[in-house]
């Protein structure tokens, strides 16, 4: 069986420990398996529909709703009224947590407008996104400004270990960007590697941060920790 559990929103407990494994619970949300194996991280559950929690699809235990639509589907559901989206967003948690939703797209182009719109309808839900993960050639500068919105973050995942779609190390690039347009403070670090794979790296996340010369190490801390505090703010520890 393929191994899906990844990490995301790099998040670490001791910030004086900077190169702590993953296997020590770095990791602050975790998609897929092996959430029990790792003590104090938040869990990631998909969600295929736009319902609220008395729906029985609604991932009830998630921290972190996995919202997982292709592209087109996604579109038609943006262009609805806020009404639409009120089970899911605007109702309370049974839990009474933080509402955090991760948005999956192929393309950030053709969801800009809908997602700035649905960010603004509901100022209480956090939402964040991946714009990067297509590579160098896909329209990731529309996913980098919806962190405009005081409640939308992105992160790096499909930047750290991706030469194959960020080749001559063009990622830098995009960094550039992303400080210069909506700054450090939106931004997450996120390998979406599995645990293995994020051991194996050469380059430790905060190593390959710290090697970007024009980043400045508070900066760098944001994006590894700070930053993730907030976004997931009163879930876990």
């Amino acid at each position: 069986m393929i191994d899906r559990t990844f990490f995301d929103a790099y998040s670490l407990f001791d910030p004086n420990n900077a190169s702590a494994s993953t296997r020590d619970g770095c990791g602050r949300v975790v998609f897929g398996r092996g959430v029990s194996n790792c003590p104090g991280a938040l869990r990631a559950e998909v969600l295929n529909c736009i319902v609220g929690s008395n729906d029985p699809r609604y991932p009830l235990d998630a921290d972190v709703v996995d919202l997982c639509l292709d592209d087109a589907t996604m579109v038609d559901n943006l262009r609805e009224p806020p009404s639409h989206w009120w089970p899911l967003c605007g109702a309370a948690r049974a839990n009474e947590n933080r509402l955090v939703i991760h948005i999956n797209a192929d393309d950030f182009g053709s969801l800009a407008k809908g997602m700035t719109r649905l960010a603004r309808a509901f100022p209480t839900v956090h939402f964040f996104a991946d714009p990067f993960l297509k590579g160098k050639v896909a329209r990731w500068q529309a996913g980098v400004c919806l962190a405009e919105e005081p409640n939308v973050w992105i992160t790096t995942r499909g930047l750290y270990a991706s030469p194959a779609t960020w080749p001559d190390r063009s990622e830098r690039e995009a960094i550039h960007f992303t400080v210069g347009e909506v700054g450090a403070g939106k931004l997450l670090f996120a390998s979406g590697l599995t645990p293995a794979l994020m051991d194996a790296q050469l380059l430790r996340p905060d190593d390959w941060l710290s090697g970007i010369s024009f980043l400045e190490p508070a900066q760098c801390d944001l994006i590894l920790r700070k930053n993730a505090g907030d976004a997931f703010a009163d879930l876990g520890t």
